[in-house]
């Protein structure tokens, strides 16, 4: 009897003791969030440990391939589609309007916004979208661009930033603030005073 009891009390001790080692539950991975580029591109992103998985799902073409330079690191995701490197490359276009980590952390995600808020350099900038605010003393528009907006066909002639550039210019609209075109006016101070950001 006495051995019996000896016995049962080891087999509760192990029974214990492997509770305590079980495996936690493992956490819920972050929801995924989706960026459209303005090319039309879109980029769904996830958090996954230290680094991020992107999923890209290419605008609509006709009779154009297009190919993605994609950039994951700790830090974020940059994706870049091939048809537009000449325009980055020669200063037309901001590279930052791909960089779409950041346009999530600054609430640009398809699920808090309809529209992309660019800086504009051109006398037409007003069929790009909603100006916000014009700045003639820098020559340039604030505007909010509608997703989808074929940007690149109606802005041959025109020169478009964002993001780091932009929000130098114009507060970043968060949803309360989105639609009054409010201008920080840092920008303006370095460009008349030969400042750099």
């Amino acid at each position: 009897m006495h051995k019996r009891i000896l016995s049962q009390a080891a087999v509760l001790a192990v029974l214990a003791g492997g509770a305590a080692v079980l495996p936690a539950a493992a956490a819920e991975p972050e929801p995924g969030k989706t960026v459209t580029l303005i090319t039309g591109d879109k980029v769904t992103v996830t958090r996954k440990g230290g680094t991020w998985d992107a999923r890209i799902e290419p605008a609509k073409r006709a009779g154009e391939s297009v190919s993605f330079v994609k950039s994951v690191s700790p830090n974020g995701v940059t994706v870049i589609p091939s048809s537009v490197m000449p325009q980055i490359q020669s200063g037309k276009l901001d590279r930052a309007l791909f960089d779409v980590t950041k346009l999530i952390e600054l609430g640009y995600d398809d699920a808090n916004t309809s529209e992309i808020p660019l800086l504009v350099e051109s006398p037409r900038a007003q069929t790009l979208g909603r100006v916000t605010r014009a700045m003639p003393e820098v020559r340039m528009s604030a505007v909010a661009t509608p997703k989808g907006t074929d940007v690149l066909a109606k802005s041959e002639d025109s020169k478009i930033l964002a993001q780091r550039q932009a929000f130098s210019f114009v507060e970043p609209e968060c949803p309360a603030d989105r639609g009054t075109g409010r201008v920080a006016g840092r920008a303006h101070r370095q460009r008349h005073h030969g400042r750099r950001p």
